[in-house]
């Protein structure tokens, strides 16, 4: 080629092609190649084996802003990351072998931004003598750029693939249907890593083969018809779980509209089905509670209904006969139906307060053995001709802190359980210590309980003999005051032969001295002054006719009709106790009470109320009373309050 004698110079010089052959057609065919390389779409240089440069093309030029003499002009001027030592090792293959190299030159502008030129360097070519290398530079920014946004948009998507709380997996639409791509939340919920599961068919991935059979009857099915499938299905995991997910299948097809892949997204409804389970089974137990509790309605409407009338027919009896014998019989009769109708109202009441979580505890040192005596003493009287009830003595004379009153309430609830269900033989109760508890137990040799009820033995509204007197509370209000103090409750019964229940307390052990003295205090005395005065505020007659059937032979009452009364009373008459009623006209027993304060903290103020609650007591003490008796009042019980304030 002519125009390579130049090349030696560095450049393609019109005059010094003439001067040589004077050819004025081969200066035109140098013109026409000059014009050629200068305006293709790629820069061209030609390199000595030491890196100078001795040409490069009008783009080339353009690029690199070379003047028209290169002279000086090196590779690692063009791209500063290069070395003659780099150079040299950079194209020694090429020299040698006539191998081709590739490389990427990133050139910063003067404005910011970055071009990429794709480097192609080819074998070298001698010219004249001389050994030179042709590199061709080709801009492929545009084309960096697209595949660096592509790589961008690649990584969003599998970020958000990953990231969704959803299967999708991807499986060619071969024969054998290998997995090509599988998610995150895939390989969370499987417990199957994505690696153990790309290029591998479904019998190669889940541990169960029916479940790789059923996969892969669905994705010959979606092959055949092409029509996109959604239901549900189960698989076992790696660690043995089972999930539910709804699954959608569909095809996707190449430009030729062949099916290439077989794309799958699945839902795990695991948790869902879970729930509605749950829904499902909370739905069919309120319906089950309201029919308890409509059950127990009708039961509680009988239960208030039975006593009520023998208390309202007896009493009636005892007005029409003469006989004294007669009446003592109609007026036990009376009291025996009282405790009865007593009892329910305390339990409804019992299991509204623990309901509301209005129930106070009041941890005090209780001895044990006292508390079991006494119960032992209420109940006695209580029990059947044929039926013993036995106080089995452990030894064990202990105190410790707890409710006494809830505690005497739960044992006394157990045995009067027990006789219900006990015709003859014996109750026995007693308590010993296991580890750090105190266990208490209630035996008897009734008739049992059936296998299929003890289960729900504890369960409010819960009867075992529908036609025994009870409201199906005792049980359950038992249970749940055990709880409460720390303990738990339990029944061990065989329907013929009888039941054992066992409930246990934290053992809070303590030592008491007890001062004679203070034992002598406590004693309830029967023979307190008869010069005391007592005022009654009381709007109901018969409840002030009660109190003064019961203490008007010990004491000398005065009557106030509301508390604004009480108050005037007691400026003018200065009584040694006050009874307040709490509910009044004009002015209620609390606003009474604190005016009283105002005036005396000495006088003894005892509250009497119908209201039952906790937070009425605390109430009733913060006013200012003493102490606080709930009616239905218990005679021995009013006796021994007022003896206390009144030694």
């Amino acid at each position: 080629m002519l125009f390579m004698g130049d090349l030696e110079n560095g450049v393609l010089g019109k005059e010094n092609v003439a001067g040589d052959n004077g050819n004025e057609s081969s200066k035109n065919e140098i013109d026409v190649i000059r014009y050629a390389l200068d305006h293709v779409d790629q820069e061209i240089f030609v390199f000595r084996p030491g890196g100078e440069l001795v040409y490069t093309n009008q783009p080339g030029r353009d690029r690199f802003h070379l003047p028209e003499n290169l002279t000086g002009i090196y590779a690692w001027t063009l791209d500063p990351t290069l070395t003659l030592e780099s150079w040299n090792k950079r194209t020694q293959p090429v020299r040698e072998r006539g191998e081709n190299f590739e490389s990427m030159l990133y050139l910063n502008r003067p404005g910011g931004g970055c071009d990429v030129l794709k480097m192609f360097a080819h074998s070298t070519i001698r010219v004249s003598g001389e050994e030179l290398i042709w590199v061709f530079g080709r801009d492929v920014s545009l084309h960096v750029k697209n595949e660096n946004k592509i790589k961008e948009l690649n990584s969003i998507m599998n970020t958000v693939l990953d990231n969704i709380p959803v299967y999708l997996f991807v499986k060619d639409a071969g024969p054998e249907f290998r997995y090509v791509y599988w998610n995150k939340a895939f390989e969370t919920y499987s417990h199957i890593l994505r690696e153990n599961a790309l290029g591998k068919t479904d019998f190669e991935v889940f541990p169960n083969p029916k479940d790789a059979e059923r996969f892969r009857r669905d994705d010959k099915e979606l092959l055949r018809t092409g029509k996109d499938i959604e239901f549900l299905e189960t698989y076992e995991t790696k660690k043995g779980e089972i999930r539910t997910v709804k699954t959608l299948k569909t095809l996707v097809r190449n430009d030729s509209g062949d099916p290439c892949f077989l794309v799958g997204v699945s839902w795990d409804i695991t948790d869902l089905k879970s729930t509605e389970q749950e829904l499902v089974k909370a739905r069919l137990k309120a319906e089950q509670s309201d029919k308890l509790k409509s059950a127990f309605l009708a039961n509680m409407s009988h239960e208030i209904r039975t006593p009520l009338n023998a208390i309202i027919g007896f009493t009636r009896l005892v007005a029409e006969t003469e006989d004294a014998g007669e009446k003592d019989y109609y007026l036990n009769i009376v009291e025996n139906n009282s405790e009865l109708l007593t009892q329910l109202i305390n339990d409804i009441l019992d299991l509204s307060r623990i309901e509301a979580g209005s129930l106070e505890f009041v941890y005090k040192p209780v001895s044990i053995r006292e508390l079991c005596l006494k119960i032992q003493e209420v109940h006695r009287v209580r029990m059947k001709e044929y039926v013993q009830l036995a106080f089995e003595d452990g030894g064990l004379n202990t105190h410790v802190l707890t409710d006494g009153n809830r505690l005497f309430q739960v044992i006394s609830n157990l045995i009067t359980n027990a006789s219900k269900f006990t015709a003859k033989g014996f109750i026995r109760f007693g308590y010993q210590q296991v580890d750090d508890f105190i266990e208490f137990y209630v035996e008897d040799s009734g008739c049992g309980i059936p296998k299929d009820k003890v289960p729900t033995i504890f369960d409010r509204f819960t009867k075992l003999n529908t036609f025994v007197q009870g409201s199906g509370l005792g049980l359950a209000i038992c249970k749940m005051l055990v709880e409460k103090m720390g303990g738990n409750i339990f029944v061990q019964s065989e329907e013929g032969h009888g039941s054992i229940f066992k409930f246990t307390i934290p053992y809070q052990r303590i030592t008491i001295e007890t001062d004679i003295n203070d034992m002598e205090n406590n004693e309830i005395k029967e023979n307190v002054s008869m010069g005391r005065t007592i005022l009654v505020a009381e709007d109901v007659e018969s409840n002030f006719l009660l109190l003064k059937a019961i203490i008007g032979k010990t004491y000398t009452l005065l009557h106030a009709w509301n508390g604004k009364e009480a108050v005037e009373i007691y400026e003018q008459s200065q009584p040694d106790l006050i009874l307040m009623d709490i509910k009044m006209p004009e002015m209620d027993g609390l606003e009474a009470t604190r005016i009283i304060r105002k005036v005396s903290q000495e006088i003894p103020i005892i509250a009497l109320t119908a209201f039952a609650f906790d937070d009425d007591r605390v109430k009733a003490l913060e006013a200012g009373c003493n102490d606080y008796l709930t009616k239905p009042l218990s005679a021995p019980l009013l006796k021994e309050t007022i003896a206390k304030y009144l030694v």
